[in-house]
């Protein structure tokens, strides 16, 4: 049925009915996806809060975010970077981990 429950979402926001609001849920949109992780915990810690409907949490962010060669651009999707532009996006990120490692901490 995910294909009706998209139609119906898509058709909603065709006629500008809010999309999830119209159907009655709260929703919280986070703006800075890409380094706001305190609003994102905000978020997280206020939908677990309400009991009474659902929330769907939006968040917004930068394909590619990060990649000073593919930041904001449909061509970062689908296809491998290449180590290069790896290499480039970790620098600009200031992430001095080596490849495929996550920090404990993270």
């Amino acid at each position: 049925m995910e294909g009706i429950s998209n139609e119906a979402c898509s058709l909603a926001g065709h006629w500008g009915l809010g999309k999830f609001e119209a159907l009655g849920w709260h929703v919280i949109w986070v703006k800075n996806g890409n380094t706001g992780y305190d609003e994102i915990r905000a978020a997280i810690k206020e939908a677990k809060a309400l009991k009474d409907k659902p929330t769907l949490i939006k968040v917004t962010t930068t394909i590619g975010y990060g990649s000073p060669n593919k930041a904001n651009s449909y061509s970062v999707n689908g296809s491998a970077l290449g180590a290069k532009k790896v290499d480039a996006t970790r620098k600009n990120l200031g992430w001095p981990y080596e490849p495929f490692h996550v920090p404990e901490d993270v």
